[in-house]
């Protein structure tokens, strides 16, 4: 998740710079409980024959490291190319990592500079370097944190008739457990799309999507039990999906409620005081106020769910201030600026940031900070996301 534009100050100073020199490959076959961040690297192998880059093959390392401990771990690099439709797309998939693009049945076309047959290929990929599987590539699936249940959503005929399913299946088993339509009241723009499930494979989570820049309110719970579902941009009157905070296991949303006017500096809204945060517990329908602030605005809510009792904002202005507060914050007032710049993620205590160049972690509880250099010799380096192993 973004929050601003750069990353102008992570602290002051900085405690220390992880080593970009990281530790050798480790051939293990298993990995304990605790908290893994994943990131990965890129480099140009060979740069083809032509100017574009489209022929060009690329190197991916992977890498984790354990929150909280210092030291980049590589477990596998894989080389990608010709790269024609594009390089690797990777993301957390409950306790693995999906690949798009990991392979491709497609040629490449030196005249046109573009792919001629066949399809890209998804490949699943597991924290210790082991290629699970590989399968045709689908973008619209997702996987439960604890990688138990898997969400595959087919649109059916088009995205905007959404006439197609949405498959539930237990990874260990490979039994389907659900295939549900989505018949959700998504109006005449836009169409839903699930995007999350909790860990006892009980609630899926849909946001409403538009193939334009505009970010649309609809965001529904589904109960997969029962096959009902509950508008809760209805409950808490959301004007945007991107404006709440979802915990899946808790069934809780943090959500941020402000005006709203077109902008003239791009295709996003405006936000206008007042703002009013609330808390919404899905258990039981209640609505708890947090506060209302009169004079300023706020967006990005960031619910802290492993202990439950405060969460992040960002202030609508130039500025990339990250604020915390606790629950039972009363005034406004009472909000601690921790840093300035994106988050990308929230794992315990640790916030990881990034702009694009540098990606730093931030401790909320000694306010102590790290640089995680690139490794030598990458052209990029990028978060993949986090994975907890319980």
């Amino acid at each position: 998740m973004y929050w601003a534009s750069s990353v102008d100050q992570v602290t002051e100073p900085i405690a220390e710079v992880i080593d970009s020199d990281p530790e050798p490959e480790q051939e293990e076959t298993d990995l304990g409980p605790g908290s893994y961040l994943i990131f990965q690297s890129v480099r140009t192998s060979d740069e083809g024959d032509q100017d574009w880059a489209n022929d060009d093959t690329e190197e991916y390392t992977f890498y984790r490291m354990v929150v909280g401990e210092e030291g980049l771990v590589p477990f596998i690099t894989i080389e990608h190319g010709p790269k024609i439709s594009g390089g690797l797309t990777s993301y957390v998939y409950g306790e693995d990592i999906l690949m798009h693009r990991y392979q491709t049945e497609q040629t490449y076309d030196p005249v046109s500079g573009r792919a001629e047959g066949g399809n890209d290929i998804d490949g699943v990929l597991s924290l210790t370097g082991e290629i699970l599987e590989t399968r045709p590539e689908n973008w619209q699936t997702f996987r439960s944190a604890n990688g138990q249940f898997e969400v595959t959503h087919d649109f059916g005929s088009s995205r905007e008739q959404n006439d197609g399913t949405v498959t539930i299946t237990d990874v260990e088993t490979g039994e389907v457990l659900k295939s549900l339509s989505l018949t959700l009241d998504s109006g005449e723009i836009g169409y839903p799309e699930p995007y999350l499930i909790d860990n006892s494979g009980t609630y899926l989570f849909v946001h409403q999507v538009f193939g334009g820049e505009a970010t649309l309110a609809g965001l529904w719970e589904v109960n997969l039990q029962t096959g009902e579902s509950q508008a809760i941009h209805e409950l808490v009157d959301l004007q945007a999906w991107n404006q709440a905070s979802v915990d899946p296991e808790s069934r809780r949303v943090l959500a941020v409620i402000t005006q709203r006017e077109p902008s003239d500096q791009g295709p996003y809204d405006e936000l206008l005081p007042p703002t009013t945060v609330q808390l919404l517990d899905l258990e039981s329908g209640e609505v708890t106020t947090l506060f209302t602030d009169d004079t300023n605005a706020y967006d990005h809510p960031y619910l802290d769910s492993p202990r439950q009792d405060r969460y992040l904002l960002r202030p609508w202005k130039e500025t990339n201030e990250v604020l915390l507060f606790g629950m039972t914050d009363d005034d406004i007032q009472e909000a601690e600026k921790l840093v300035d710049g994106w988050v990308l993620d929230w794992v315990g205590d640790w916030l990881i940031l990034g702009d694009g160049f540098t990606t730093s972690l931030f401790n909320i509880e000694n306010r102590g900070a790290t640089v995680v250099a690139m490794p030598e010799g990458a052209e990029r380096f990028e978060y993949v996301g986090s994975v907890v192993i319980d």
